[in-house]
């Protein structure tokens, strides 16, 4: 059980650090990545992903918001037809992105399994 918390904490704190000098793709490589380094189950390795980069992209985009005054929230829900409340824009963008994140790591995992590395 603890191996999951220790791969979440990975996920989220290795792609922080990368998206800042690379594309927002590369959550997924880092998923992936960790994933292959650690294994474990299959069932629960799609959730290692997804709530990594779910944690991570949801606190991200609310500071970001927080700090232009929610304008760009407001803008992006009038566009897709959303309730205008900041909070779920930034649950739909993280949610986005943990499921980029789980398949990420899913891959990583049966392509662990697939080779026996």
């Amino acid at each position: 059980m603890k191996i999951i918390f220790l791969k979440i904490a990975l996920i989220a704190g290795i792609s922080f650090g990368l998206q800042f000098i690379l594309p927002w793709w590369i959550i997924v490589i880092v998923a992936f990545a960790i994933e292959l380094l650690f294994g474990g189950k299959t069932s629960l390795s799609f959730f290692s992903g997804f709530y990594g980069v779910f944690i991570y992209w949801f606190m991200y985009a609310g500071i970001i918001d927080f700090q232009n005054g929610f304008l760009l929230s407001k803008k992006i829900a009038l566009l897709f037809h959303l309730p205008q409340m900041p909070l779920i824009v930034a649950l739909v963008t993280a949610l986005l992105g943990g499921i980029i994140g789980g398949m990420g790591s899913l891959t990583g995992n049966l392509f662990r399994k697939m080779f026996n590395v």
